[in-house]
């Protein structure tokens, strides 16, 4: 029973990872762009002439930069990174190999970590 009930939490992490939609955009440097919103702060860079800023930390922001950031904290927040890496440290930390814990742990990501790991490895490339 405890051992389905940490399956539940699991799932929507394994889900989150082994999404298409995740996987596509991972799969080229433009798209990878696009899903973290890279590709609007450029446009919006290029556009305010932000290099011919000469003191940045000194320049307000407008309104258009900070629904900006708020989009890229937003779609920083969605990436499973975050909750997948809190949730393996917290099932795993100060494990036994071979105690039954250890054991139930191992099986519990058994089946999550062939998903996890493809995109997660291409996210880090």
């Amino acid at each position: 029973m405890r051992q389905q009930r940490l399956n539940d939490y699991i799932l929507p992490l394994t889900s989150a990872w082994g999404s298409a939609e995740l996987t596509n955009s991972l799969s080229r440097f433009d798209s990878f762009c696009a899903l973290l919103g890279l590709d609007k702060v450029q446009e919006y860079m290029i556009t305010n002439r932000v290099h011919e800023i000469k003191d940045f930390s000194a320049h307000q922001l407008d309104q258009h930069a900070l629904a900006l950031q708020a989009d890229l904290q937003e779609k920083f927040r969605v990436l499973p990174i975050r909750s997948t890496k809190a949730f393996i440290t917290c099932s795993t930390e100060k494990l036994k190999k071979g105690s039954q814990v250890y054991n139930t742990t191992c099986a519990l990501w058994h089946d999550s970590i062939p998903v996890i790991l493809p995109n997660l490895l291409k996210f880090i490339t």
